[in-house]
């Protein structure tokens, strides 16, 4: 693997983190975040990928609120947005739908158990059309984090939310800034990483029950989600971190970034489902 620096034109987005970023095509579209001096965003750019130009987006009607650390999904050509942070003493709870096609924003009507506020959780599309939210944080009155470990679905035809139902024999520790990734075939959801109670959730430093660095979540054509590691083989052995990237490429998870604690890292660690 090479890696190529891209020099890039046109209306280049501020710097920023914990924004969303999703792939269309061939446009790279980022969504909101945290810049210098606590500056946050609420606007939308995207990368046209065949001329490396930025292009600032137009929306054509009221989209969320400035924020960050929200987690996002992208499903079909819609970029799909819950939650986040004002960086101070709010978190949100709302719902947004950006149209990639119309350029519009919607906020559409949900019922069911809605997820509470929470800002660094993680949405993952399973091939039925559900939309699996995991984990989060909340800032209470004093201003300090509450770690989530629950595990949401909201039916996207239903736009109904409903605790997720669980089988397997590992229980998920609380946690944020973790990355919740599925596997182009659909086949599993790799949950890597993340920060919580006693820190990075893993077992070296966390010994609770639950506290793993690895889960999967089996996409099954019914309503139960195991919880069940999948048989991975790794190329290279990861750090335990958070606010890192994971991507899929084929059966193959890639991990880049994040904190591991003390640094920032560079290292990309892939996975790859085994088959059977």
């Amino acid at each position: 693997m090479t890696w190529q620096e891209v020099r890039c034109g046109g209306d280049l987005p501020d710097a920023r983190y914990g924004h969303s970023c999703h792939l269309v095509g061939s446009r790279m579209f980022i969504v909101g975040g945290k810049g210098r001096s606590g500056q946050l965003y609420r606007d939308v750019h995207f990368l046209d990928l065949v001329d490396w130009t930025w292009v600032a987006v137009n929306a054509t009607s009221t989209g969320p609120s400035p924020r960050f650390w929200q987690a996002s999904v992208l499903v079909g050509h819609k970029i799909v947005v819950h939650g986040g942070w004002n960086g101070s003493n709010h978190c949100y709870e709302d719902l947004w739908v950006f149209d990639t096609d119309s350029f519009a924003w919607m906020q559409p009507r949900t019922g069911g158990l809605p997820p509470t506020a929470r800002y660094g959780h993680a949405m993952v599309l399973l091939p039925d059309g559900r939309i699996l939210l995991s984990g989060g944080a909340t800032i209470d009155e004093k201003c300090v984090p509450v770690y989530h470990k629950d595990l949401r679905q909201l039916d996207t035809e239903t736009m109904l939310w409903s605790k997720a139902k669980t089988t397997g024999g590992i229980r998920i520790s609380s946690r944020c800034n973790h990355t919740l990734t599925s596997d182009e075939e659909g086949r599993a959801a790799l949950l890597f990483g993340g920060w919580g109670l006693g820190g990075l959730q893993h077992h070296e430093n966390n010994k609770r029950a639950g506290a793993v660095t690895l889960a999967a979540c089996s996409m099954l054509p019914h309503e139960a989600v195991s919880t069940n590691l999948p048989l991975l083989r790794g190329r290279g052995e990861p750090e335990h971190k958070y606010g890192h990237t994971c991507v899929s490429v084929g059966n193959a998870f890639f991990v880049f970034g994040g904190w591991n604690g003390q640094q920032a890292c560079n290292e990309i660690v892939v996975f790859e489902l085994e088959s059977g």
